[in-house]
């Protein structure tokens, strides 16, 4: 899943084929302007982000215009869609409070847990089958919360 761009000083063909055949994304042969290699890093990241993942019977879709529950668009407003990107993103992993607010743009460091909390039941509400008893988003006593799968 990691994305690989080759950058070699060899620029024959046939290095680049034997290359993008064993599994490498992109190559750039040297010598290249540094711009070049960013906007390539940056156009194989946009098609990667693209994450789906499978949670119990459910399907989620990750992209850069929102989060999709079975095809369709969550109506998340900012917080919640960076939340709950990053919930998913580190699915199964427990994520802290502190990591949260730490990584959470919208949220910030500042900001309390009861805002985190409720930012969460929030999201609860809108992707849970029965919210007052989560199965995609765990409450983990003390730890934090986990995106189960």
């Amino acid at each position: 899943e990691i994305p690989i761009i080759i950058s070699s000083a060899r620029s024959d063909l046939g290095d680049k084929v034997i290359a993008l055949e064993l599994g490498a994304d992109d190559y750039l042969p040297k010598p290249y302007e540094p711009r070049e290699l960013v906007a390539r890093i940056q156009s194989l990241l946009r098609r990667i982000n693209g994450k789906t993942i499978q949670a119990n019977s459910e399907t989620f879709r990750v992209d850069e215009n929102g989060i999709y529950k079975e095809g369709e668009l969550l109506p998340l407003t900012r917080a919640e869609f960076e939340l709950l990107a990053l919930l998913i993103k580190h699915h199964r992993q427990i994520i802290s409070r502190d990591f949260i607010a730490n990584n959470v743009e919208s949220i910030g460091w500042e900001s309390s847990e009861r805002s985190i909390d409720v930012l969460i039941s929030r999201i609860r509400q809108k992707i849970e089958p029965n919210p007052k008893h989560p199965t995609l988003i765990r409450s983990v006593r003390g730890m934090g919360y986990q995106f189960t799968l």
